[in-house]
C-alpha cells in the first residue's frame, strides 16, 4: 500500500467520523454549514493553526506533523482574514520550540490543552467588519499516565478561552465552533453561546486538516455519530473514588447511555447522535426470528438535497424481572454507502438475543427472562421507534458457567426503576401497534462451559524432543516436541520476553526492543535453535517507534528514520464515531503494511476499554462507552491486521488490550477496580469477547490494575476460566509493560508472556522449586512460539519459498 493510499484512508477515516452537533439556519434560511469558498472567514483558536492529531503516551505516532486546517482550506481557495491568521501564525511560531515542536512528547508531562492566545479585542472587532462568518477551534488532548482533572485547561475551559468565545460570538453574525478533542470535556459554557454550528472533529491524525476542510466546505457530508454520551460531569454516576486506589463501580451495568436512559437524565448530546447536511428516512421492512437469531431489514432513503451517509441503529429493550435491566442497549448497527438525493439502500441488521442475555450471579449463568423484548430502530439512542415485540413465555439459560470474578468486598450497585425510564410521547402507542413474534425457547441451545480446573495441562513428553525450530517451521516436527526438549532456563527465557539495552534511568517506551530502534519489545529469539525475531510496536493510532524525553534531559529523543515513514491515523474514539467497520478493517490492513516496512511482527493494539468516565486520560485510545461498538470496531481492525484481503494469514498479529477494567490512569499500577461480576461480563468484558470470537486475535494484553483484588495477569479465573474456556481463545496472553504481577502466579494463571522481561530470576527459581507448574510453563511457551510461527516464522518460510 502506497503512502498516498494510506493518507487517503486516514483522511476518509477522519472525515467520516466527524460529528455535526448543531447546524442552524441564518437569517436568509441557509444553514451555517457547509461554508462557501466565496465568503471571507475569520479563523480563531490556536488549534486551527496547530491541530491536535492524537493523544499522548504509547498511543501516539511520533515524528509526523498533521496537515493544518488553515493550510488545507487556504490551498482550496478559501478567503481568510489574513490579519487574524497572521496573529495566530506568529503566536504559534514564537512558541514552536518551547510548546509545539515536541508537543506532549515530554515523559508524563502531558498537556490537556494549548494555552489559548490572548488575541486583542480590537483585532476581533475589526475582523467582524470584513467577515460575517468566523470559525473558532478549541482543543483538548489527554494521555497515558495522567487523567483529566476537573480544572481550567484540563476538563474545563480557561478564562482566556471563555473570553475568546465571548468576544467572537458577540462580534460575528455566524460562528462555527470546531471541537478538536480527545473526547468529552466541559462544554456547558459553549452550549450557552449563540454558535450557528458545532462540529466535533475529534482527533483525526495526520490528515486532520484536509478532512476538516472536506467537511466544512461540504465536499464530504458529516456522517459521524457520538460513540459516547456527552453530558455534564456531575451527571455521570462514576465520579466517586475515581482517583483512589480502590475504585468501586457502584453504577453496575448502568454505564453511559444505559445510565442516562434508565434514570431519565438528559445529556447534552445522546449516544449515537450526529446530524448531516442532508436528511434521511429510515423505514423498517421485515423482522425475522429463528430461535434466538434476530434479523431486521430496513430501507434508508436520502430525502435531502446532497449526498450523504446514515448510520442505522437497532436497540433492544429487555424485560425487567428478577434482574434489573437498562432501558435499552445497542444490538446492531449498519452504515450506508454514500447515497445521492432521492436514492435508497436496504440495510440488514442481525444479532443473537443470547449475546444480550443478563448474567445471573446466583445461578452463574446468562439468562433471558420471560417477558417482552422490544426492538427499536433509529439513528441515535434518543431517536428510535419501536418496530417489533419479541415475546418469551419462559426463562432461557443461554450459558451455564462459573462465577469467576466476584468482588471480595460488599459492593452496592444501582438498580433502575422501570417506571422512571426515559420515554417519548408516542412510545406507548408504538408498542401497542408493534407486530409480535414468539421466541421458541426450545430452539435455543444452552452452552455449558467446561470447568477449567478439571482440564489443567500436563507436562509434555520428552520422547520425541526436537532441537531445531526450523523443523517446526517446515512442519516436519511438532511445536510441542520442540518445547518438550527445552531446559528450565530456556523456558524461563522465553516466558520472560526480551529487555532491550538502555542508558535511561528507567525503561520506557522506545527503549525496550533490541533489534528495531524505537519498538516496544520482542519475544526471545535464538540462532542456536533457529527461532526468528518477533518484534512488536505500540499503537493504536498507527505504528509508534520512539520514546519519550528522559528525566533530566533537555531534548527529547530524535525520531528514527522508520518512525518518519509511519502514518498517524485518527484516534480509536474518532474511528468509532464513524460506525464503519469496513473502514476500520482497511485501517488494520494499512497498519500491517507499515509493520512490513519496519520488519515488525506484532502491534500492541487495538485498545478497547470502556469509556466509563470522561475523566480517564486514556479514553482517546478506547472506542466507546458501549461494548458492542468496542468489540465490532476492534474485531474489524484485528481482521485487517491479521488477514490479507483474500482471508489468508498476513504474517502480522494484533494484541487487543487491556483486559480488563482499565478505566483510570491514576494509580494505574496498583488500583483495584471493584466491579460486580454481572457488570464485568455484560460491560467490561463483552467487547473483548466479541473481538476474540469474531476475529481471533493472536494476542491479548492484560491490564495493570487489579480486578476485585487480584492483578489481572495473576487471575486464573480471567485468563483461563473466562478467556480460554468460555470464549475459546487459543492465543498468547501477555502482561502490560513492567506490570507488578507476580511471576510465580501469572504462568499458572494462564498469562503466558511477561513484557518487556525483568522477571527472569523469578521464573528460573519458580520453575526450579515447583512454584511455577512445569506443565503450565510448557503450555505458555507453546503459545508464545505459536505467535512466532504465525508471524516471523511464516514470513521466513514464505521468503524461502519465493
Amino acid at each position: 500500500m502506497t503512502k498516498n493510499k494510506k493518507s487517503a484512508l486516514c483522511r476518509a477515516l477522519s472525515a467520516d467520523s466527524m460529528v455535526l452537533l448543531k447546524n442552524e439556519p441564518s437569517k436568509g434560511g441557509k444553514k451555517a454549514l457547509p461554508l462557501s469558498k466565496n465568503e471571507k472567514i475569520a479563523a480563531f483558536g490556536r488549534t486551527f493553526y496547530f491541530c491536535l492529531k492524537g493523544g499522548a503516551g504509547s498511543g501516539d505516532v511520533l515524528g509526523v506533523m498533521p496537515v493544518q486546517p488553515y493550510d488545507a482550506m487556504k490551498a482550496r481557495g478559501v478567503m481568510f482574514d489574513e490579519e487574524v491568521a497572521a496573529y495566530y501564525r506568529d503566536y504559534n511560531s514564537a512558541r514552536y520550540d518551547s510548546e509545539l515542536r515536541y508537543w506532549n512528547r515530554y515523559n508524563r508531562e502531558w498537556k490537556n490543552s494549548l494555552p489559548e492566545a490572548p488575541i486583542p479585542e480590537e483585532l476581533i472587532k475589526n475582523s467582524a467588519k470584513h467577515a460575517k462568518t468566523a470559525v473558532l477551534s478549541i482543543g483538548r488532548s489527554s494521555g497515558e499516565w495522567i487523567d483529566f482533572q476537573n480544572t481550567p485547561g484540563s476538563f474545563q475551559l480557561t478564562d482566556t478561552e471563555r473570553e475568546l468565545v465571548d468576544r467572537v460570538t458577540d462580534a460575528f453574525e455566524r460562528v462555527i465552533l470546531v471541537l478538536n478533542t480527545c473526547g468529552v470535556f466541559d462544554i456547558d459554557y459553549l452550549l450557552k453561546k449563540p454558535f450557528s454550528a458545532i462540529l466535533n472533529a475529534g482527533m483525526g491524525g495526520e490528515q486532520m486538516g484536509e478532512a476538516l476542510a472536506d467537511v466544512l466546505l461540504g465536499e464530504v457530508t458529516p456522517s459521524g455519530k457520538l460513540a459516547s454520551t456527552w453530558a455534564p460531569l456531575c451527571d455521570y454516576p462514576t465520579n466517586e473514588n475515581f482517583y483512589d486506589l480502590t475504585i468501586p463501580y457502584h453504577e453496575g451495568i448502568y454505564v453511559g447511555y444505559r445510565y442516562f436512559d434508565s434514570f431519565n437524565v438528559t445529556p447534552w448530546f445522546p449516544f449515537g447522535f450526529g446530524l448531516s447536511y442532508t436528511d434521511f428516512e429510515i423505514t423498517p421492512k421485515a423482522v425475522t426470528l429463528e430461535g434466538s437469531a434476530v434479523t431486521v431489514t430496513a430501507t434508508v432513503k436520502n430525502i435531502g438535497n446532497c449526498n450523504g451517509r446514515e448510520v442505522v441503529q437497532l436497540y433492544l429493550s429487555e424485560p425487567c424481572g428478577m434482574l434489573s435491566k437498562a432501558y435499552q442497549q445497542l444490538a446492531a448497527f449498519q452504515k450506508t454507502a454514500v447515497l445521492k438525493p432521492q436514492t435508497e439502500e436496504t440495510v440488514t441488521l442481525s444479532f443473537d438475543l443470547c449475546n444480550f442475555a443478563s448474567y445471573n450471579e446466583a445461578g452463574a449463568e446468562f439468562i433471558l427472562e420471560r417477558g417482552n423484548y422490544w426492538l427499536r430502530l433509529g439513528n441515535s439512542s434518543r431517536n428510535t421507534h419501536v418496530i417489533a415485540r419479541l415475546s418469551l413465555s419462559d426463562e432461557i439459560s443461554c450459558m451455564k458457567t462459573y462465577n469467576r470474578l466476584k468482588p471480595q468486598q460488599n459492593l452496592s450497585v444501582l438498580s433502575a426503576d422501570e417506571s422512571k425510564f426515559y420515554t417519548y410521547p408516542d412510545e406507548a402507542a408504538e408498542k401497542e401497534a408493534a407486530p409480535s413474534y414468539i421466541i421458541d425457547e426450545a430452539a435455543v441451545r444452552t452452552v455449558v462451559v467446561a470447568r477449567a480446573e478439571d482440564n489443567l495441562p500436563k507436562s509434555l513428553s520428552v520422547e520425541n524432543k526436537v532441537a531445531d525450530f526450523n523443523k517446526v517451521i517446515n512442519k516436519k516436527a511438532s511445536l510441542e516436541d520442540f518445547v518438550a526438549g527445552l531446559s528450565l532456563g530456556e523456558l524461563a527465557d522465553i516466558l520472560n520476553g526480551v529487555t532491550g539495552k538502555t542508558e535511561n534511568r528507567e525503561l520506557h517506551v522506545g527503549t525496550m526492543a533490541q533489534s528495531i530502534k524505537g519498538a516496544a519489545g520482542e519475544i526471545w529469539s535464538s540462532e542456536k535453535y533457529g527461532i526468528p525475531r518477533c518484534v512488536n510496536a505500540d499503537g493504536p493510532t498507527g505504528i509508534r517507534l520512539g520514546g519519550f524525553i528522559d528525566e533530566g534531559s533537555t531534548e527529547p529523543p530524535s525520531d528514527t528514520e522508520l518512525s518518519l515513514k509511519m502514518t498517524a491515523y485518527p484516534t480509536a474514539t474518532t474511528i468509532a464515531s464513524g460506525f464503519d467497520t469496513k473502514l476500520a478493517e482497511e485501517f488494520g490492513r494499512a497498519v500491517a503494511d507499515d509493520m512490513r516496512i519496519c520488519n515488525l511482527s506484532g502491534w500492541l493494539a487495538p485498545s478497547m476499554n470502556i469509556h466509563r468516565s470522561p475523566l480517564c486520560g486514556r479514553n482517546f485510545e478506547y472506542y466507546s462507552e458501549d461494548p458492542l461498538i468496542s468489540g465490532k470496531m476492534a474485531a474489524a481492525t484485528v481482521r485487517g491486521v491479521q488477514q490479507n484481503p483474500d482471508g489468508t494469514p498476513s504474517g502480522y498479529y494484533a494484541t487487543i488490550k487491556h483486559l480488563c477494567a482499565n478505566n483510570a490512569e491514576t494509580h494505574r499500577f496498583d488500583s483495584d477496580s471493584v466491579v460486580s461480576e454481572r457488570a464485568l461480563r455484560e460491560i467490561y468484558l463483552r467487547g473483548f469477547e466479541i473481538a476474540v470470537k469474531e476475529s481471533k486475535p493472536i494476542a491479548v494484553m492484560n491490564s495493570y490494575n487489579k480486578v476485585n483484588g487480584s492483578y489481572s495477569s495473576d487471575s486464573f479465573d480471567l485468563n483461563t476460566g473466562i478467556l480460554r474456556f468460555e470464549w475459546g481463545f487459543d492465543g498468547c496472553v501477555m502482561t502490560d509493560w513492567c506490570a507488578k504481577s507476580s511471576a510465580f502466579l501469572m504462568t499458572n494463571a494462564g498469562c503466558d508472556l511477561v513484557m518487556p522481561g525483568l522477571k527472569n530470576v523469578e521464573y528460573k527459581s519458580g520453575l526450579a522449586d515447583g512454584r511455577i507448574s512445569l506443565a503450565a510453563a510448557q503450555q505458555s511457551v507453546v503459545r508464545i512460539l505459536m505467535v512466532v510461527l504465525k508471524t516471523a516464522a511464516l514470513k521466513k518460510a514464505e521468503s524461502k519459498e519465493n
